[in-house]
């Protein structure tokens, strides 16, 4: 009999929770944003107005190290240095935290972008945000209609050992895809992204786009509705489950062939 088990879309949550975590961490701490700077508390931090974009630019530059890790060879001049900041490190890293609580057996393979090993100040900074930040049995939004749709035996995945789990299931972190753009101040490109792999194919996902949210949303921790969050869990028995950006995407029944 299975001896070790692991739910992918339980393992999909905390990957929301997690990404959630870091973007209200990085607006209210690292920005130090409130309504107070907001313009409008109905507009998404990524539609400011340039000058308001420009100094909140500034405030990112002056919180955050920004390091060069490589060089692109598709880009030329600064374009191709690909940036790493320590908003890139927390944000992985309180992604791995979560996971590691979560899932203390670790019945993933877990592979991020960035490099493991962290300072003592950022430890510091990814404990701050899972104090303030990281409920762990917070809803996630639509959680309770996504855990109707999902088929049992399609998220319940049992094997002899963990050791064996490991090498089936993948967990594959970029916690802030287009570093650049976060840097220069180009708000409506920096996403987190999250891939779950059964045996080497995709069954889930998660999109977040750090500054596709208003002020309302980021401190009263929802992302549901405010256009930053996408998810998907694809149900080998029942089909995807689809939340594009906010809001639940339905998709057709999946029909015998």
């Amino acid at each position: 009999m299975p001896m070790a088990c692991a739910d992918l879309v339980e393992l999909l949550q905390v990957c929301v929770r997690g990404a959630m975590a870091a973007q209200r961490y990085i607006i209210l701490e690292l920005l130090q944003l409130d309504s107070s700077d907001a313009p409008r508390r109905d507009v998404r931090i990524a539609d400011f107005e340039p000058q308001s974009l420009r100094m909140l630019r500034d405030r990112l530059r002056h919180v955050v190290t920004v390091s060069v890790k490589g060089q692109l060879a598709h880009k030329e001049g600064t374009a191709a240095n690909d940036l790493v900041t320590t908003a890139d490190i927390v944000t992985q890293t309180v992604l791995e935290r979560a996971l590691a609580d979560a899932f203390p057996d670790m019945p993933f393979t877990l592979v991020g972008e960035e490099d493991a090993n962290t300072s003592a100040a950022i430890a510091s900074q990814v404990d701050d945000c899972m104090r303030r930040f990281l409920v762990a049995d917070f809803p996630i939004p639509l959680q309770a209609d996504l855990n109707r749709h999902a088929c049992t035996e399609s998220r319940l995945i049992c094997a002899e050992t963990y050791e064996e789990l490991r090498s089936r299931i993948g967990v594959f972190l970029d916690p802030i895809d287009g570093t650049n753009c976060f840097v220069d101040g180009h708000w409506t490109a920096p996403l987190t992204l999250v891939g779950i792999t059964l045996d080497g194919l995709p069954v889930a996902g998660v999109v977040n786009r750090l500054f596709y949210c208003t002020i309302d949303h980021v401190t009263c921790g929802s992302g549901a509705e405010c256009g930053s969050l996408s998810y998907v869990w694809n149900d080998a028995s029942t089909g995807p489950f689809l939340l594009h950006e906010g809001r639940r995407v339905h998709v057709g029944a999946r029909h015998a062939g």
